[in-house]
């Protein structure tokens, strides 16, 4: 770890060791595999059940410069720059299929699957993580691109306008329709406990 680093406060959370290594050991981790990055200054403090991370903030930086840098390269060579991350998320899938069907029958065997499987949440924290790593570079960037094109500020706000309800906005939707028309037994037909 540099001495020299400047640290910022990053979050502040509930979580459990477990949690801490999946999010943020796993992140660590996993972008060293898929994109040989090293990602060095990362600090937890825990007080109580709280934890607050700090981040080196040009480490930080840098996650944001190389996936600018890895969209930028993927569109010039005409290449799916989404790729690598879908890919991450059918191995977890495939990964947890798999160990799902296996007969476990000691210890050692556990093991082994629980560690399996501990990999592929470490690499899918690639994806957990991906929006805030956009927004570190790659949105200011595309941002200011847009206003050399067009001096119209509310260009970006039509672009990065989302054109149908992502997947939390529609079970909310759904959620709202439930409760105009609340009855118990369209409750059950939702699986909704309560």
């Amino acid at each position: 770890m540099n001495q020299d680093v400047k640290w910022k406060k990053y979050v502040t959370r509930n979580l459990g060791l477990y949690k801490l290594d999946v999010y943020f050991g796993g992140l660590v981790k996993a972008l060293k595999k898929h994109f040989n990055f090293n990602y060095d200054n990362l600090l937890s403090y825990a007080q109580g059940e709280e934890i607050k991370v700090y981040v080196g903030e040009d480490d930080f930086k840098g996650i944001g410069e190389l996936i600018k840098n890895h969209f930028l390269k993927n569109i010039r060579l005409n290449k799916d720059p989404f790729a690598p991350l879908d890919k991450i998320s059918k191995d977890l899938v495939k990964s947890a299929k798999e160990i799902s069907k296996k007969t476990i029958s000691s210890k050692g065997e556990l093991l082994q699957a629980y560690n399996e499987l501990r990999e592929k949440m470490h690499d899918y924290q690639i994806m957990i993580w991906f929006p805030v790593m956009c927004e570190i570079e790659l949105y200011p960037y595309a941002r200011n691109r847009l206003m050399q094109l067009t001096p119209d500020e509310k260009a970006w706000d039509i672009i990065a306008e989302p054109f149908e309800p992502s997947a939390i906005q529609q079970e909310f939707i759904e959620l709202l329709k439930v409760a105009v028309d609340f009855s118990e037994e369209k409750l059950q037909q939702e699986n909704i406990e309560y």
